[in-house]
């Protein structure tokens, strides 16, 4: 074999290749930190007037001021002086809770006869106006207590028991075992049920001081209507 060649000249740069296809999209990057909070917008404007709300219902009729008062057509109401307080006879019968509700609807309740002075003084004022002979509910009420125990009573305007005073006519209180309530009558006291209907005296013990310094009238005012 023969010796070797020279080499030759180095050809020149070949053409650039073809572009290879688009690789597929990466994974996500992870959230960058929250930006700062914006400035808070201006108030809106304000809302239309909505439209006017119903009526509420009627209060109950306000506390008469002074005495006498007006409860009905049937009643007639003053001072039994020097007693404070004003006094109602209501000449129009009903039952015992009919007369008291009566009588709470002026502020007022049924008449408490605590003491001897007070009956007295009432019983004077109902003999001037002719109304002696007749029998008015009280505030007088059976207090319901163990059985095979004697009955008790207590005022209902102030819920006092009957103490040391009491004017029970005779064979009385009969209550024969159901509740029973207090009539004036006669100068003196009976018991009837609750159910049965009679007229009554409302009593407001609490009025201004101006009212009480009046003197007692040479008339009664109790005039039956």
């Amino acid at each position: 074999m023969g010796p070797q060649g020279v080499a030759g000249t180095p050809g020149g740069a070949g053409a650039p290749g073809v572009k290879g296809a688009t690789g597929n999209t990466g994974p996500s990057g992870n959230p960058g930190p929250q930006g700062p909070a914006g400035v808070n917008g201006n108030p809106g404007l304000p809302g239309p007037i909505g439209p006017p709300g119903q009526f509420g219902p009627i209060g109950a009729p306000g506390k008469q001021a002074g005495c006498p008062l007006n409860i009905g057509k049937k009643s007639t109401c003053g001072k039994a002086l020097p007693l404070a307080g004003c006094y109602c006879f209501v000449f129009k019968a009903k039952s015992w809770q009919d007369a008291q509700a009566h009588c709470s609807r002026y502020d007022m309740q049924l008449v408490g006869l605590q003491t001897k002075l007070k009956e007295h003084i009432l019983t004077k004022y109902m003999i001037s106006g002719g109304c002696d002979k007749q029998a008015f509910w009280t505030s007088g009420s059976m207090v319901q207590g163990q059985a095979g125990s004697s009955p008790s009573f207590q005022w209902v305007i102030d819920g006092s028991a009957f103490g040391s005073y009491s004017n029970w006519c005779y064979n009385e209180p009969n209550v024969a075992g159901s509740k029973a309530y207090v009539l004036t009558y006669s100068g003196c006291w009976h018991s009837a049920r609750p159910e049965s209907q009679q007229y009554y005296i409302c009593e407001q013990v609490d009025f201004s001081a101006e009212d009480s310094q009046e003197v007692v009238p040479d008339r009664t005012f109790l005039q039956r209507p």
